[in-house]
């Protein structure tokens, strides 16, 4: 503690050559009552007030992009994924994109009130291009969220502990589940589908999911295992949006062998 104090002492009368103000400060460090008793003590002027506080901000902005990386890299780990944002959504006033955000937006109420999204549509309308973009925008905000698969849920349990790795799952504030129905049907694809999405509803937790098939569709369906976890999904995702239109693929298709074809032969 001495030393810490001495180190304090300021010695002689500094002067910041760049602004110009004291470095120092005279302290009254007498009790009332007692003889004066000044001590000269070490000062930062303005610039370098200014300088500590600039040098603050960078770490804690270099401690965000760090996390948002790390959570990218954990939740999201199709590369392709991370490009899946509002800011490069090509049709911003659709319902679906206004709806999304919204999502987002609203996050506290959905959060708290447990509140599930249901994308349907035809293949390539933009299902997981919207999901993805909930994901990253979460993510932006330092809120871990995770967009997966059934079969890529079944493989990651198939080196890991089934218990375990369902449980950090579901701790998560926010899951996606990309493209149910797709998934190869077997009876323990089917029973992982149910638990996953059951689990999400007894803790309340919000939960995405993305399907080729319309709210129609899964009651209608003849498999009884599979009308069971779509009438989850269905009691989870109050919250419904339905995609139309020319397939997003096919355009993206289309300006890949253009660009392509014009980098080779221009």
């Amino acid at each position: 503690m001495r030393e810490f104090i001495e180190g304090m002492i300021a010695t002689e009368r500094a002067v910041c050559p760049v602004c110009g103000e004291q470095q120092y400060k005279d302290i009254n460090i007498a009790e009332e009552g007692c003889e004066e008793v000044w001590v000269r003590m070490r000062a930062i002027c303005t610039c370098e007030y200014e300088k500590r506080q600039e040098a603050e901000r960078t770490i804690k902005r270099l401690e965000r992009q760090s996390r948002i990386d790390y959570l990218k890299r954990r939740h999201l780990p199709e590369k392709r994924l991370h490009g899946f944002t509002f800011d490069a959504d090509d049709r911003p006033k659709s319902e679906a994109s206004i709806i999304c955000r919204r999502y987002v937006d609203r996050w506290q109420t959905v959060k708290e009130k447990g509140y599930g999204l249901l994308l349907h549509g035809n293949v390539g309308t933009g299902k997981t291009f919207y999901a993805a973009c909930i994901v990253n925008a979460m993510i932006e905000k330092g809120i871990a969220a995770e967009l997966t698969t059934i079969t890529r849920l079944i493989n990651t349990i198939a080196i890991e502990n089934r218990d375990v790795a369902l449980a950090e799952l579901n701790r998560l504030p926010l899951i996606v589940i990309d493209d149910l129905g797709a998934e190869r049907q077997t009876e323990y694809s089917r029973e992982m589908a149910f638990t996953v999405i059951d689990e999400r509803i007894k803790s309340k937790r919000p939960l995405i999911v993305t399907t080729n098939l319309s709210p129609d569709e899964m009651v209608q369906a003849d498999d009884m295992s599979q009308l069971r976890t779509y009438e989850r999904v269905l009691e989870a995702c109050p919250i419904r949006v339905g995609l139309t239109g020319r397939s997003r693929r096919r355009s993206d298709d289309k300006q890949n062998v253009e660009t392509a074809m014009k980098d080779l032969f221009s």
